[in-house]
């Protein structure tokens, strides 16, 4: 299985273990040094991000995740990898 493809299921485990509010496994697919761009809400780290997901950052509602998104975008640059939803 190539890098591109790990990606794109990574990516499925974590959507899918963040809707089923199982945020233990979707840390577990999330680097500790992600950075995630929120529209509105701007750069997040891993723990702040699921914070949000969960509802518990005092200034945020949960993040509204869409079950169905495709993946337009995959670059892998040696053991670094960018995804854009």
């Amino acid at each position: 299985m190539g890098d591109e493809q790990e990606i794109r299921d990574l990516f499925h485990n974590w959507i899918k273990s963040t809707t089923e509010g199982n945020l233990e496994l979707a840390r577990q697919c999330i680097a500790d040094d992600a950075v995630f761009l929120v529209p509105g809400v701007g750069e997040m780290d891993k723990e702040t991000f699921a914070q949000g997901a969960a509802g518990r950052a005092p200034e945020e509602a949960p993040i509204d995740f869409e079950l169905g998104r495709k993946i337009p975008g995959i670059k892998v640059f040696g053991e670094q990898g960018d995804v854009w939803i």
